[in-house]
């Protein structure tokens, strides 16, 4: 049995009140059954209420597609949600600011954002085929997604996740590296094994590497077209950008740290995130 209309809509606005107020709600499934329809609806009817106060996507996250977190956090599958002008930061220069006081228990994790440049909609490349998928990129860049809970103790289902807004907070995009057509032919393989380090104040936390997020951050593209598409919603549209999903774990970040994600066999520049 799935939760009724009435409740997931009362859900959709506690969700949003708990966002602007940086507080804690009760999880879906202590009112009842929540599944993965539930809460696709509920995400939504959050993004019809964020549109009517003037807050419009601009993009995708696509969360847990580095497997190797599904057992800490007991989820079993990718889920998607969409990015907001208000929630998406571009850094010129490589370094940027966040202010952790407006959210409520914060964790960060690097990621390869991507650009598209088509909008993909019936038409659309074979997720496991990766010179398909980055057919449609047009550039790249390293990225800091800030994800944060609004459920106690940072415990959920999948269904629970999806609904409080895939967990999105914040995305701080680094320098952008456009494609260039004739070097396009190394770039699936180098997406593949690219590394990345991650620092805290200097000292090395965790590293991590493109094959992690679903074999490869263009699968994990291919794989959220392919979901988008069999959902049947208005699907990606030209412009969007797209974070494909953390190549480490995510760690908790507090006031006052320095956090830095480099990556090797990429040409992307590095991305240095100053909390406050």
């Amino acid at each position: 049995m799935q939760m009724d209309e009435v409740a997931r809509h009362q859900l959709a606005d506690e969700l949003l009140a708990s966002l602007d107020r940086r507080r804690i709600t009760a999880r879906p499934t202590s009112r009842g059954a929540f599944d993965l329809d539930d809460a696709y609806d509920v995400l939504e009817r959050l993004t019809a209420l964020r549109r009517r106060r003037g807050e419009q996507p601009v993009g995708w996250k696509i969360g847990f597609t580095n497997t190797a977190l599904w057992p800490a956090y007991g989820v079993d599958r990718p889920l998607w949600a969409p990015v907001y002008s208000t929630t998406v930061t571009q850094s010129l220069f490589g370094t940027a600011d966040l202010a952790t006081g407006e959210l409520v228990a914060p964790r960060i994790e690097p990621e390869i954002v991507f650009g598209l440049g088509a909008s993909i909609r019936t038409a659309r490349p074979d997720p496991a085929d990766e010179e398909a998928v980055l057919s449609e990129i047009i550039w790249m860049a390293l990225g800091f997604e800030i994800v944060d809970c609004h459920y106690p103790n940072w415990q959920f289902t999948s269904a629970e996740c999806a609904a409080d807004f895939g967990l999105h907070a914040r995305l701080i995009i680094g320098p952008k590296h456009y494609l260039q057509h004739g070097r396009r032919s190394r770039m699936p393989r180098m997406l593949r094994e690219c590394s990345l380090e991650l620092t805290r104040d200097g000292a090395v936390i965790d590293r991590g590497v493109g094959a992690n997020v679903l074999g490869s951050p263009l699968r994990a593209l291919g794989f959220l077209i392919d979901a988008l598409a069999r959902q049947g919603g208005a699907g990606l549209r030209e412009g969007d950008v797209v974070t494909t999903g953390t190549l480490t774990a995510a760690y908790p970040i507090a006031a006052g740290q320095i956090w830095r994600a480099s990556v090797e066999q990429l040409p992307l520049a590095s991305l240095r995130l100053t909390t406050t």
